[in-house]
């Protein structure tokens, strides 16, 4: 096991406790030093909230007060070289899915991918690696999967570049996953503004339906997206790792390269 998969194991389980206790514990103790280890930032004083359950909802009435969200439509110079097949499509030819486990900052880690790209990112804290790799394996009927111990992609190198992406799926959920990579790290919206800007203003439940069945988290971010309310909403793996996905992005927006802003308070 990876220093960083121990931390993430760690701050997990720190969430988990925390939530658990009876009562209002608005304060939760976790290690400076595990922080920036995990994150690979140096921060300063107050963090404990990025790992508070009442993060997500704070981060997003100071956006909406300040009115500093937006999609950034820069990325798109930036974003991931994308192939797609659509689901049902009577020209689909039979595709060969290799698999394998990696240590990710948000615990053990399940990537799929094709001779075209990653066309899967699961991850295993909540669900197990028996119960990731099977609903993994639902998504793709009829296709060929087998495990590899050197796939061409690990969590290293897509953490420093932009892998290619393979996504398979309806002409809906296609334009939903391609809206999401518009959402700027260290930043959320809800689910009705991911759905005015994927098009589809006027399906906002099959676009959160669609958002659910992303097969590629975190390169495709569907843990930016919560209730209007601020609540967290689902996420297919497990809400904990939802928190800490979001959190591990708003250290990284907030106190990387030593520039550190005024947290969200």
């Amino acid at each position: 096991m990876t220093q960083t998969n121990a931390h993430s194991k760690t701050l997990l389980r720190i969430m988990n406790d925390h939530d658990a206790q009876l009562g209002d514990h608005p304060s939760i103790e976790v290690d400076k030093s595990i922080v920036e280890t995990w994150a690979g930032v140096k921060i300063i004083e107050p963090f404990k909230e990025y790992f508070s359950p009442h993060y997500a909802r704070k981060l997003l009435s100071t956006q909406n007060n300040n009115n500093t969200f937006q999609f950034n439509e820069a990325l798109a110079g930036s974003l991931p070289e994308m192939s797609w097949d659509l689901m049902h499509s009577k020209s689909r030819q039979e595709i060969e899915i290799r698999y394998a486990w990696t240590d990710t900052p948000f615990g053990e880690g399940l990537i799929c991918e094709t001779d075209r790209g990653v066309c899967g990112l699961a991850f295993c804290h909540t669900v197990g690696r028996e119960r990731a790799l099977a609903d993994m394996k639902s998504r793709w009927s009829l296709k060929t999967c087998r495990e590899t111990k050197t796939p061409a992609w690990d969590i290293c190198s897509l953490m420093s570049s932009a892998a290619p992406l393979h996504l398979m799926g309806t002409a809906l959920q296609l334009d939903v996953w391609r809206a999401l990579l518009y959402i700027p790290s260290g930043c959320i919206t809800d689910y009705a503004t991911l759905a005015q800007h994927a098009g589809r203003s006027a399906a906002v439940r099959a676009v959160a339906s669609s958002i659910g069945k992303n097969p590629i988290s975190w390169l495709i971010p569907c843990h930016r997206v919560i209730r209007k309310t601020g609540d967290l909403g689902g996420y297919h793996w497990g809400t904990s790792v939802k928190r800490l996905l979001l959190a591990y992005e708003g250290l990284r927006k907030d106190f990387a390269d030593d520039g550190a802003i005024s947290p969200i308070t």
